[in-house]
């Protein structure tokens, strides 16, 4: 699902790391200037968490 992201693919991989691992941190960060796609990237990380289960 990851996949309809585009760009930022240091932060997609250490993302497919934790999916791998299956530990979700307590909290995750979405930081950036307005516009890269912080909440985007967030939405479709809830849908891959979610869905890959």
């Amino acid at each position: 699902m990851m996949s309809t992201v585009i760009g930022h693919e240091a932060i997609k991989k250490n993302m497919f790391q934790v999916l791998e691992k299956n530990q979700l941190p307590h909290a995750l960060l979405f930081v950036g200037p307005r516009g890269v796609g912080k909440k985007a990237f967030a939405l479709e990380f809830a849908k891959t968490w979610f869905y890959e289960k």
